[in-house]
């Protein structure tokens, strides 16, 4: 066998170096390299696991605000659906307080207004009835003149003025 390895060209003291040499490499490289980098490594994982754990929290956080944002505008809407609502009522209640107060007035202007007319047409039937008394008057002066005494004059004037009266009503 020490021929084998002599003819592959491998000498044994030059192979127990280089074991030695792999060894104390090894022992070096686990010593300052190998460790740093597995602890390096593994605080990174504990940061990332961290990370997804308050990630997974904000997420949690965020679907609570979003459920309880929901919550306050299904709150909201109700609110203002009330207040909509009385607004509404009140408006009604004010339309119909200013329809009643326009239908008031309305009757007493037509109240009003009726009276003024019915004043008005008894200051031209007083007038007319004047005229026409006026005018029968001259009309039976002119008609019996001087063969009627005042009396009867009088007496039909008065006569047609009943007449004329009668006939108004």
């Amino acid at each position: 066998m020490s021929e084998l390895i002599h003819n592959l060209g491998i000498e044994w003291k030059v192979l127990l170096a280089q074991i030695v040499n792999f060894a104390v490499l090894l022992f070096i490289l686990k010593k300052f390299a190998y460790k740093p980098i597995l602890k390096a490594l593994n605080d990174r994982r504990e940061r990332i696991e961290e990370a997804i754990a308050r990630s997974k929290s904000v997420d949690k956080r965020m679907a609570e605000i979003e459920t309880l944002k929901e919550n306050i505008l299904d709150e909201a809407r109700r609110e203002s659906g009330v207040i909509i609502k009385k607004a509404e009522e009140s408006a009604e209640r004010v339309k119909e307080s200013i329809l009643k107060e326009a239908h008031s007035t309305s009757e007493k202007l037509l109240i009003d207004t009726e009276r003024k007319i019915q004043a008005e047409r008894e200051k031209i039937f007083q007038q007319a009835k004047k005229e026409i008394a006026d005018l029968v008057y001259a009309a039976v002066e002119k008609s019996i003149g001087d063969i009627a005494g005042s009396e009867l004059k009088t007496k039909m004037v008065e006569d047609a003025m009943k007449f004329v009266v009668s006939k108004r009503q």
